[in-house]
């Protein structure tokens, strides 16, 4: 009787699984560029050591690499789904419904997930990560 434990599968029927980072990387997430990076970050903004998740199509940030890499100088750490540990989700044009359902369901049950649309991302990335690039004491 043949042991079917020891079966393995024929290598030519395995499909090649992409690494789990390919879904990331489609939406923006640089692999060279994966964790907050605090040491350059100004503590006083609002992403400052935060979780941030985004969703649906940010028109002011049309490739979504630049707002990541932005996120992630500004002290941020970008997850791409929404947990009770997601501190802000920003919210563009046809965000996920699910994720939009989960946000409601985390505060209603007493959570505190802040949202962000599109003009007071603007505004906050103005304000904050131009601050960080152009501190006053650049200028002479």
């Amino acid at each position: 009787m043949k042991d079917e434990s020891l079966d393995f599968p024929n290598p030519s029927k395995i499909r090649s699984r992409k690494p789990a980072d390919s879904t990331l990387e489609k939406k923006g997430f640089n692999p060279e560029l994966k964790t907050k990076n605090l040491t350059e970050a100004i503590p006083d903004n609002p992403f400052y050591d935060k979780i941030v998740v985004l969703t649906g199509n940010l028109i002011s940030f049309p490739r979504r690499e630049d707002i990541v890499e932005i996120l992630y100088k500004l002290g941020a750490d970008i997850n791409s789904t929404i947990s009770k540990k997601t501190d802000i989700v920003i919210i563009g044009e046809k965000p996920g419904p699910a994720k939009l359902k989960k946000i409601k369901e985390i505060n209603d049950s007493g959570g505190n997930i802040r949202i962000i649309e599109n003009f007071e991302l603007v505004s906050l990335v103005i304000k904050y990560y131009e601050k960080r690039i152009n501190p006053i004491s650049d200028i002479e």
